[in-house]
């Protein structure tokens, strides 16, 4: 698989994959998270797009984390986005893999590449609680609970989601 590091011209296929990895990963219609409520936070499509290009357009020195994408073909199917959190702390900020492509190794590829970059240090991540495929998956590579739970919430507060901490030792 070739990882490679994401750039301007990835902008748009960013905000689709993750549109569509937030509906197939996300909608709970107990949990009040639903396919509209993911659909209109996805409704400022060209303001996301903006933000991805402002991301890529920054220098060096302002760019705060990378982002890696998988491309197939033409088509970027997935990305990881490794970070930093306000205390300092590597996280995996995300990791979405195109539905159509669970299981095909993409996902084991990405964060892989997150581990060579943070090799020998730990990485932590919030996995909403009822993704069991993400939760199984970070299991099979070696993530672990840590006990804290938080509860993601989007800027209009309209979706909520439950959330564990898992790390792991790169």
């Amino acid at each position: 698989m070739n990882i490679r590091r994401a750039n301007i011209t990835d902008s748009e296929a960013l905000v689709d994959l993750h549109h569509q990895s937030w509906l197939s990963a996300y909608v709970n219609e107990a949990m009040g998270v639903t396919k509209e409520k993911i659909d209109a936070l996805y409704a400022n499509h060209t303001e996301r797009v903006q933000r991805y290009q402002k991301l890529f357009s920054a220098t060096a020195e302002e760019k705060t984390y990378p982002i890696w994408v998988a491309p197939l073909g033409e088509r970027v199917v997935g990305f990881v986005a490794p970070r930093k959190d306000e205390s300092g702390r590597n996280r995996l900020g995300a990791l979405y893999v195109h539905p159509d492509f669970f299981g095909k190794g993409i996902g084991s590829a990405l964060l892989e590449k997150v581990v060579e970059y943070y090799r020998g240090q730990t990485i932590s991540l919030d996995v909403v609680t009822y993704n069991q495929r993400a939760k199984a998956f970070y299991e099979a590579k070696g993530f672990h609970y840590t006990g804290k739970h938080s509860t993601f919430s989007t800027t209009s507060g309209a979706i909520q989601m439950p959330m564990e901490e898992m790390e792991m030792q790169a």
